[in-house]
């Protein structure tokens, strides 16, 4: 199976990499653009460097919140669901054990980083992604498309609705 272009949605991909570099990622040939392009120093980088993660994203009338929080080199995931305007809280649960597959999740079957922004509006489905660094704050704004729309799918299965409180 190819990977999908986050870009234009062809399967008509290819991947790469190179040694001397240490960077990897995806072609897609009909688009010619890059895509998912890391060296492993980058992702060690963005690791070792967390701080906060928030992923915020609409999807048809319901809307999701996760904050991932670096606090003692624990990773703490907090979520809030609001569905028909009912707020429901969920417990907060220990990531730290998850985090590193999580990140690597993100950035190399995600794609997080290729996100490109486009405007949104409160009446639209949208995603929103903000993760912060020692270094910076990278901010991604969607409307949803085919990743997003299947990490939002995967964030929620996450934490499966099992740990809402009543």
């Amino acid at each position: 199976m190819s990977v999908i272009c986050p870009f234009c949605k062809s399967e008509n991909t290819t991947s790469f990499s190179d040694i001397k570099t240490k960077e990897f990622g995806y072609q897609c040939l009909d688009c010619k653009k890059d895509f998912g392009v890391f060296t492993t120093d980058k992702q060690e980088k963005i690791l070792s460097s967390f701080k906060m993660m928030k992923i915020h994203y609409k999807l048809d009338s319901k809307e999701y919140k996760f904050v991932l929080n670096k606090v003692d080199n624990k990773i703490n995931l907090k979520m809030d669901s609001y569905i028909l305007s009912v707020h429901n809280d969920f417990d907060i649960i220990d990531f730290t054990s998850l985090f590193d597959n999580f990140i690597l999740v993100l950035l190399n079957q995600f794609f997080i980083f290729d996100i490109e922004n486009t405007n949104i509006d409160n009446n639209s489905d949208f995603f929103i992604i903000e993760i912060e660094s020692d270094e910076k704050i990278i901010k991604k704004t969607s409307k949803i498309n085919y990743y997003l729309d299947l990490l939002s799918k995967f964030m929620f299965q996450l934490i499966g609705g099992e740990n809402e409180k009543s």
